[in-house]
Formats: C-alpha cells, structure tokens, sequence
C-alpha cells in the first residue's frame, strides 16, 4: 500500500534526494519487504531466487550497504525508530519535504529506545515521520502488551487503527 499509494520513490534511484523514506524496524520481517521492493522493480527476479544463499545479496536481515530500496539495516529490535527521528530531524534542519515511514512490531514497542525516539520526535515536533505498529499480538506471550493506542497518544502522537490487511481502510 506504502509503495503503490504513498510513497515517493525511483525504482532505479533507491538515493533519489527527494525520496520518501520506509524503514523496516522489525528486520526480521524483510522477507515481505524484498518481495514488496521486487513487485515495484527495486529488486531482480534474480535477487528474489538467491533469497539467503551465498551468491545473493538478501539475507534474514535487511542491510543497506548491498540491498537497493532499503533505507537501515535493521535486525536487532528498536533501531528503526531511531534511525528514523535522526532523518527526520536532519531533513526539517534542512528544510526538506520528505515523509518518513516506519513499521516497529508491538513487540519492538516495549523497548526502551522505541519510547525515547517518540519523545524525542514530538519534543523536536517533527510531523513528517508516521510510525505503523504491527500490533499482531505475537510478543504477548513474553509480555502482555499495555494500551498501544494511549501510549502512543500520550507520548504526543496522533493515532488511528485500522485493519492493515484492507487497502480500503488503508485508503482511509
């Protein structure tokens, strides 16, 4: 949806300057985005056939040093976030226009660094980073998940849910 409706990008430019960015926090969900950068021509089919082997450049982890499309290498949770305050402060410090995506997984949202950067984010009112938590309750066996929805409200943040699995809730 990010890709197809959202998101200012050049599949043969992954470092256009007027590029908005998505960052993949939860890096171990990166299947889905080669797959995502594949449908949109970032990638090779040649890529997507060498997923995890030695000869190709996709691993478990996504790692921006070898990987087009992708904005961090992410893999150890709650860096994501971060990574993408510090670009979204450089690029209101420069007064740039670029949205910056991010999706964190609930599970990610009980690190600490995942709260400093909301902080951090409205404290520098910085408007042009839009987080989507991945709220698919797989950490609630580990810890029981608090109230995402008035954490986030209460760390500043505008919030909405919807059903992530529909384009037309999306769309709203």
């Amino acid at each position: 949806f990010l890709y197809s409706k959202l998101l200012k990008f050049k599949k043969n430019l992954p470092n256009w300057e007027k590029r908005d960015y998505f960052f993949l926090s939860k890096g171990h969900g990166c299947a889905a985005l080669y797959v995502v950068l594949h449908k949109f021509g970032v990638l090779k089919t040649k890529d997507i056939l060498a997923y995890s082997s030695s000869k190709g450049i996709l691993g478990g982890h996504p790692d921006c040093t070898i990987v087009p499309g992708v904005e961090a290498s992410t893999g150890s949770l709650g860096h994501g976030l971060p990574t993408a305050v510090g670009l979204g402060l450089g690029l209101k410090i420069q007064k740039k226009n670029n949205k910056i995506f991010v999706l964190v997984g609930d599970g990610e949202c009980q690190e600490g660094t995942i709260w400093e950067s909301a902080n951090i984010a409205t404290n520098q009112n910085l408007g042009n980073i839009c987080v989507i938590v991945d709220w698919n309750g797989s950490a609630k066996q580990l810890m029981p998940i608090d109230d995402l929805v008035n954490k986030w409200k209460a760390f500043g943040w505008t919030t909405l849910t919807t059903d992530g699995h529909s384009e037309k809730e999306l769309s709203k």
